[in-house]
């Protein structure tokens, strides 16, 4: 509420709070009765609490060596995951790989299903490359798949404590399965790009192939990372990243943010590691059989399907992309390394499992992405700035 239209103390406070928020530096002094009215406020216990609480920074380090010894923050050595896991929520992050906080509540077989489909797929696909008749055969390739279901869920079985619960879990995989294998076997038909790469590992123990390393400062930052899928064309020059999702949505604007990386750390990966050249790189979604995510325009004879989509770069464009992530990973490993766990994330998950124990206050989300987006635009190689609005208010709270 405004100033004029609060009707109790609390909605005062929440008015004045709102104004301090929004108030920009050059007019400050043009506010007596905000001023008034907050000084007042703050002569009760409770609302400089509260006031205290909305504008003075918490310590975001962590500072105990025997936590920042641990892998977590051993941030010259990480893998796409984690960094875009951190990017998205420093404390959902601590919270989940340090404190290892678990959610009784949630569904326990949640990322089991799409473990599941993945192995079935990357079975079913490695097998179909070795005998690619069975493209065009979409019986045998049912047969295959619905085998290879069984075989992954004596692998990964399921929790259920009734068996009508376990034969709709069973039942809603195969029908995912057998609707996303009939459309992606029918577009794989016309496809100048084929499956030959499919949970290709960089980085990993015995592996085979090498992290990817980026430099930061002097300091090498190894990347490791799975990719679920790579496709090529028939000279092996050109390859296209697939990295599938039980339900997914790509969003330009997660790239643009930082909070979307596995992507680009993938088509880095492919570049150097396996020296393909980048025909893009997509989330699929197993659910809705839709794929979406950014293509290079150089590749277009390849991607016939893609024309229409809204993110087709040129070669700058593609590359420039990739080096706003890379900075961005630069970013993220360091404030890691400095195991800095800020209450500001640049995203917030709606079904969060942590939000009993976060700190944040959900009104003032959309004042620190503004301020995180200003911060990206002022990052390119320039000292940080610190927000204005803390600027603005940090004479206006000190503790008495």
């Amino acid at each position: 509420p405004s100033l004029t239209e609060a009707i109790s103390e609390r909605e005062l406070e929440m008015g004045i709070m709102g104004r301090l928020w929004a108030l920009p530096k050059e007019k400050a002094s043009g506010e007596p009765l905000l001023f008034c009215l907050m000084e007042r406020l703050r002569e009760r216990p409770a609302s400089l609490s509260r006031f205290q609480r909305a504008f003075y920074e918490i310590r975001d380090e962590l500072t105990d060596p025997q936590i920042k010894a641990r892998d977590p923050f051993r941030s010259t050595v990480t893998s796409a995951t984690a960094l875009e896991e951190y990017a998205k929520c420093a404390f959902k992050y601590y919270s989940n790989r340090v404190l290892q906080l678990q959610d009784w509540e949630q569904d326990p077989n949640v990322f089991t299903r799409g473990t599941i489909l993945h192995e079935v797929l990357q079975r079913c696909f490695s097998q179909w490359t070795e005998q690619p008749e069975l493209y065009t055969d979409q019986n045998k390739a049912r047969q295959m798949a619905l085998h290879e279901l069984e075989e992954a869920l004596k692998k990964y079985p399921l929790f259920t404590e009734k068996k009508y619960q376990y034969d709709l879990e069973y039942e809603d995989l195969r029908q995912t399965l057998e609707r996303f294998l009939d459309h992606e076997l029918e577009r794989l038909q016309k496809s100048p790009l084929q499956p030959r790469y499919f949970e290709f590992d960089f980085g990993g123990e015995g592996s085979g192939h090498p992290p990817l390393e980026l430099d930061r400062g002097g300091q090498k930052i190894v990347v490791r990372g799975k990719i679920d899928r790579i496709d090529v064309d028939e000279d092996h020059t050109t390859g296209l990243v697939l990295d599938y999702k039980r339900t997914a949505v790509f969003k330009k604007e997660d790239l643009e943010l930082g909070i979307a990386l596995q992507l680009p750390i993938y088509s880095m990966a492919v570049k150097k590691i396996l020296k393909l050249e980048p025909a893009g790189a997509e989330l699929y979604s197993i659910k809705e059989c839709k794929s979406n995510g950014f293509y290079h325009a150089d590749a277009g004879a390849l991607l016939p399907s893609v024309s229409g989509r809204r993110m087709i770069l040129k070669k700058e464009e593609y590359e420039a992309l990739l080096e706003r992530s890379a900075e961005f990973i630069r970013k993220f490993s360091g404030q890691m390394q400095e195991a800095r766990i800020t209450v500001r994330p640049r995203y917030c998950d709606p079904f969060c499992p942590y939000v009993n124990v976060c700190r944040i206050e959900k009104w003032k989300l959309p004042l620190i992405q503004e301020e995180i987006k200003e911060e990206d635009r002022c990052h390119s190689g320039q000292a940080k700035r610190e927000p204005e609005s803390r600027k603005n208010l940090g004479f206006l709270l000190a503790q008495e």
